[in-house]
């Protein structure tokens, strides 16, 4: 059989699989299973807000791999096309109001993972130009006239080295600019690694002529927080500004007053009143805290893929070890990936020579997990690297991407010491092995 390199060029691979990405152009709105759902994030709903109500018409998403992007692209997509999404998941009123006026029909959202098969990445611009020409022409109803969405996840996938080092191959940015003035009704949604990546693309673009005069603005998903994971396993629960939790002021003119008028009550009814307002009561949280610290955010959504709501109790069973679903072999599938992560992302961001040791400073930072402050020679010396590799490289590299944080000592140009952490839990409990009966059992803190 003859080599046909015009089968890359011409989109013919990516387009034979546009139907397997996108169930609801032949399904219709069945293929949109709003029960799996259970895992929504505030950025959902930031990012629909900003589609419908800012009118951005191309917005980045960008995070490190397994914190959930490929998952807010789907919920998008249903977002746009099931009325069942948005009557459960919409809940103000107005703004429900709203969303069921933006749904479309399927035909009308186009998904394209650009990870899933590494030709895709060949000719990339020529091919992604052809899946958008396939998907105007053969799916979209009233191409010229129907509000419509192209969802591409993994957009830093296509972009590597030419021949001669510089970084041209897969121009994403040129492409996009051009879908969008192609089409007033056209909103594009796309997923990266890096958001300095990302803004670097658009310095050169007119991004702002068809962004409504936003300028390389993006949304960062980071790993699931705590605030996230409590509102998933409390459905009802509306989280307050961290400044108005707890009216410091308040409570301490309560004090003041009650102590100047010899009245304690007035002090006990202040904070009974803020306490009030708490729809889970102090227990609960520190229960939830407990399974947050087990599970973190990436592991969290695993587990809830794999069909276990995280508002169920089954789901604390999960971190015990007293269910079907096997939650060690979730913690080696999660660190297999985020190893294999770790060396994609030190391949696309670049600068670091040695990939495989960001992964060895992860482990190292999950068995110490240090609570105090680290001698930069201590680390230095056990990770077999110099100062500038590790402060310059892995540090980098790894705050990039929300993975790790770290603090220096403050106003040092040479410091001495640094404090550092995972930010993901059930990242250090999938290096550990550890359960939700471990966690408990640890020394506080």
């Amino acid at each position: 059989m003859a080599f046909d390199s015009e089968s890359f060029s011409s989109g013919h691979t990516l387009i034979q699989r546009l139907e397997e990405y996108n169930p609801w152009w032949e399904r219709g709105r069945e293929a949109s299973q709003t029960g799996d759902y259970s895992s929504l994030q505030d950025i959902f709903y930031q990012t629909y807000d900003e589609l419908h109500q800012q009118q951005r018409r191309l917005i980045p998403i960008t995070g490190p791999d397994g914190a959930g992007k490929s998952a807010l692209l789907e919920q998008l997509a249903s977002a746009h096309i099931d009325p069942d999404f948005v009557e459960k998941f919409i809940r103000d009123v107005d703004r429900r109001e709203q969303a069921r006026e933006h749904l479309v029909s399927p035909s009308n959202v186009l998904y394209i993972p650009l990870r899933d098969d590494p030709v895709f990445q060949l000719q990339p611009e020529a091919q992604l130009r052809a899946a958008v020409d396939h998907f105007e022409t053969h799916v979209l109803r009233h191409p010229r006239s129907s509000p419509h969405y192209i969802l591409l996840d993994d957009l830093h996938t296509v972009e590597r080295p030419n021949k001669r080092g510089n970084q041209d191959v897969g121009r994403w940015e040129r492409l996009l600019v051009d879908l969008i003035a192609e089409h007033d009704d056209r909103q594009i949604v796309f997923t990266a690694l890096s958001r300095g990546s990302v803004r670097e693309r658009f310095e050169e673009t007119d991004l702002a002529e068809v962004n409504e005069g936003i300028r390389g603005e993006t949304r960062e998903l980071y790993p699931m927080g705590f605030a996230d994971f409590l509102k998933m396993r409390y459905r009802d629960i509306e989280l307050a500004p961290s400044a108005e939790r707890f009216d410091e002021g308040a409570v301490r003119k309560a004090l003041l007053d009650a102590v100047e008028a010899g009245d304690a009550d007035r002090f006990v009814t202040e904070v009974e009143a803020q306490n009030s307002d708490a729809i889970a009561d102090p227990s609960s949280i520190r229960r939830e805290i407990a399974n947050y610290c087990t599970s973190g955010g990436m592991l969290t959504l695993r587990i809830s893929g794999d069909g276990v709501s995280i508002d169920e109790e089954r789901f604390v069973d999960v971190l015990r070890g007293r269910d079907d679903v096997d939650l060690e072999a979730h913690q080696r599938e999660l660190l297999n990936d985020f190893r294999d992560d770790l060396l994609h992302a030190a391949t696309s961001l670049g600068g670091v020579k040695d990939a495989l040791g960001l992964e060895r400073f992860c482990g190292l930072a999950a068995h110490e997990h240090p609570t105090g402050d680290v001698r930069f020679d201590d680390l230095t010396e056990v990770l077999d690297v110099d100062r500038r590799t590790l402060r310059d490289k892995y540090l980098s590299v790894l705050s990039r991407l929300h993975l790790l944080s770290a603090a220096q000592e403050y106003d040092n140009q040479r410091p001495r010491r640094l404090r550092f952490y995972l930010r993901d839990p059930g990242i250090t409990n999938a290096f550990r092995r550890n359960d939700l009966n471990d966690v408990l059992r640890r020394e506080p803190g």
